[in-house]
């Protein structure tokens, strides 16, 4: 089975450019929120991109148990639990992707 990666992109040009980058080198599916119907969203606290990057990433990781890369304002975040859904591996392959 094809491990997943959560993206918290809705956005059609952005998911596909991700999926082309991170599918080209690794076997993985990459759902998007709106893939496993998630409505809710976190409020954006942080003072930088970077911070709700990782706000975001953090939010959508808990929330679902699923390896989650998020962005904002070009910053990309990546966050995993502790959940045995989440694979080490891929996060390793991820990691080098970015």
């Amino acid at each position: 089975m094809k491990q997943i990666l959560l993206t918290t992109h809705n956005n059609k040009a952005k998911l596909k450019k991700l999926k082309q980058g991170i599918q080209s080198f690794m076997e993985v599916k990459i759902l998007s929120l709106n893939d496993i119907n998630v409505k809710t969203s976190p409020h954006e606290t942080d003072k930088t991109f970077e911070e709700n990057s990782r706000l975001k990433a953090q939010f959508y990781g808990n929330l679902t148990g699923l390896l989650t890369i998020a962005d904002d304002g070009g910053f990309i975040s990546l966050h995993y639990t502790m959940n045995p859904k989440c694979n080490r591996g891929l996060l390793a392959d991820v990691f080098v992707f970015l």
